[in-house]
């Protein structure tokens, strides 16, 4: 195999494939595939027998890397093969150098290195390497950190060092919320037997080597409000006579915020457990504490009046205000009865008001997910972790994000836990996405060491 400099080539082929979620295709995907089979890993598409939604269809990818020794145990290993929208492509600079998304652009500190991996490789001594970072959608969330984790293993199936079968699971829609995942795991549940899962997403806590035992889940909902008119309308002429939907909208947005709030008691047993193995002293508690609770948050509220900023203004009445909401939930509240609660106040602004219609929509819904420390492979990954990093392991109980962790603690009833690989500025799914190469290089070497040594 390629050394681990040398792998860089390999990070810059994959990254040149452009994998969004809502544009992938079958050649996408057979593209994809050739790419892991050259590297000796033959992927197999699998699909849901009973798909949650059809909105979008893009395969998991499933592949199976058997241990070197009879009596090994099974991981398994998940990250995900799509990538989020690039976004406005004026906007992806990097030093003043124009960086698009699926032309990886290479930088050290502030010198511009150009957008061949090959040459990056010869002009740059061996110890500058680690410090040059790659710009790219996918460098950070995910490609560069499971290619990272599979280079890994499959070295130490090279030496013959693999001491566990490693089944491995690409989602190929985690981006738009994993939506068939739930439905792939039960149509595949023996396939996808293991002691534990283990994947890498989402950036590192302060640059510290970070295992992550669980995350937030997630509500999507839309709101709008409308009144009669069907139009816009004069505000001189129309003042007083119809009403602006507007601030009834914020009024309720402000009485939802509310009851997330009290919802949240419902996960004070989850807490409990995070206390009794987090104490609240915990210096490294200020870093998740916030998540230990759940967010109702406005992504957008939008008016028919909009123009655009910077626009001239109108003075009108809009006939319509819209805002997407996203509500970040922990562990003990059910997706579903949280959207109930939201429904039964739309539903009561509805009778409070004969002029105005308030109407919700659900676009996605995924629970949390949180695994105990007393949980199989924990103490493993803890120690092997120590081992390696040789630096202050920074262990937390839930990530602020989400991620389908649901699909296999629920799903499959395994434990599951999270190594991010990528550096914590690294602007997933902004533009300027960016993959420092140091984490990239070791984590490599730590998956080789990681999977070579047994369960003891």
């Amino acid at each position: 195999m390629e050394t681990i400099h040398e792998s860089l080539g390999l990070l810059d082929t994959y990254l040149r494939i452009p994998t969004v979620s809502n544009d992938i295709t079958p050649e996408t995907t057979k593209q994809v595939r050739a790419f892991w089979k050259k590297l000796g890993l033959e992927l197999e598409p699998i699909y849901a027998d009973h798909p949650t939604t059809t909105s979008v269809m893009n395969p998991a990818l499933y592949g199976l890397i058997e241990a070197d020794r009879p009596d090994a145990g099974t991981i398994l290993l998940y990250g995900h093969w799509d990538v989020q929208p690039p976004g406005d492509l004026t906007q992806w600079r990097w030093r003043e150098q124009t960086s698009p998304p699926f032309d990886p652009t290479y930088f050290l500190d502030e010198r511009y290195l150009g957008h061949d991996a090959a040459q990056v490789l010869s002009s740059l001594e061996a110890t500058q390497l680690p410090d040059a970072l790659v710009v790219a959608r996918g460098s950070a969330d995910n490609k560069g950190q499971h290619l990272a984790n599979l280079l890994g293993v499959l070295r130490a199936k090279a030496a013959r060092t693999l001491a566990w079968n490693v089944k491995v699971i690409l989602d190929g829609e985690e981006e738009v919320g994993s939506p068939n995942l739930k439905a792939i795991v039960a149509s595949h549940k023996d396939k996808l037997k293991a002691d534990f899962m283990v994947g890498s997403d989402g950036p590192k806590s302060d640059n510290r080597p970070t295992l992550l035992l669980g995350v937030r889940g997630l509500l999507m909902v839309n709101i709008t409000c409308r009144n009669t008119s069907n139009r816009m309308l004069h505000s001189g002429n129309y003042g007083n006579v119809v009403p602006n939907p507007v601030l009834p909208l914020a009024r309720l947005l402000d009485e939802m915020t509310d009851a997330a709030r009290e919802i949240g008691k419902d996960s004070e047993s989850f807490r409990t457990e995070v206390d009794k193995f987090f104490p609240k002293d915990l210096p490294d508690r200020k870093f998740f504490d916030p998540f230990l609770y759940p967010t109702f948050n406005i992504n957008s509220f939008a008016t028919e009046g909009f123009t655009g900023k910077g626009s001239q203004r109108r003075t009108i009445i809009p006939s319509w205000a819209e805002a997407n909401i996203d509500v970040r939930l922990t562990p003990g509240l059910d997706p579903q009865q949280v959207y109930a609660r939201l429904v039964e106040l739309v539903e009561a602004a509805n009778k409070q008001s004969s002029d105005l219609v308030f109407e919700i929509e659900q676009s996605s819904a995924c629970a949390a997910s949180y695994t105990s420390p007393e949980r199989e492979g924990f103490a493993w990954l803890k120690q092997n972790m120590e081992n390696y990093w040789q630096s202050d392991l920074r262990v937390i109980p839930l990530l602020g994000g989400t991620l389908p962790s649901d699909a296999f603690t629920d799903g499959l009833g395994l434990a599951a836990y999270w190594l991010p690989a990528a550096n914590s500025n690294n602007r997933q799914h902004d533009t300027n996405e960016h993959f420092v190469l140091e984490h990239f290089f070791r984590q490599q070497e730590f998956y080789e060491r990681l999977v070579s040594t047994p369960l003891q």
